[in-house]
């Protein structure tokens, strides 16, 4: 299971190339079929091109990843948001996605976060499911926060 994060009004620094705009904007799935193999491998390579110039777009986790970053996210800003651990369309508001990605950025700046990381996985050690916890992945996931103008969780 994977949690797709959306920006909902996310800043634009380059055009979406335009087979990325026609798929993306049209039938998906009908469109995407039409396509030969070379094209759709051409999609793919635009499409991540310009979602990792795009940082406000779309950030991804796996469950694995995911759940320990929106804890950390629900302690930090003090913030009962269990809501997040689904994806299930749960929005975040642009305020409160550019206060994330301040605390992220700050707790990085003050090595909190990766004293965070440290003790969050030692804590994890020898337990059957361990989720771990990154501190690049939370470096990303504030960049993402910081682009996004708020985002939904999917």
């Amino acid at each position: 299971m994977g949690f797709d994060v959306h920006g909902m009004n996310p800043k634009q620094n380059t055009k979406k190339p335009p087979l990325v705009k026609k798929i993306d904007e049209g039938d998906w799935l009908e469109a995407f079929e039409n396509l030969s193999k070379e094209e759709r491998d051409e999609y793919f390579n635009l499409k991540s091109k310009w979602e990792s110039e795009n940082a406000g777009s779309y950030f991804r986790n796996n469950v694995w990843w995911w759940r320990p970053l929106w804890d950390y996210v629900q302690d930090r800003l003090q913030w009962n948001a269990d809501e997040g651990h689904y994806n299930d369309g749960f929005e975040v508001s642009e305020e409160r996605a550019l206060k994330i990605a301040t605390t992220i950025k700050q707790d990085s700046d003050t090595g909190y976060l990766k004293t965070y990381e440290i003790t969050h996985n030692r804590s994890q050690e020898g337990e059957k499911f361990s989720y771990p916890f990154n501190s690049d992945n939370a470096l990303e996931f504030a960049n993402f926060c910081e682009q996004s103008g708020g985002f939904r969780i999917c």
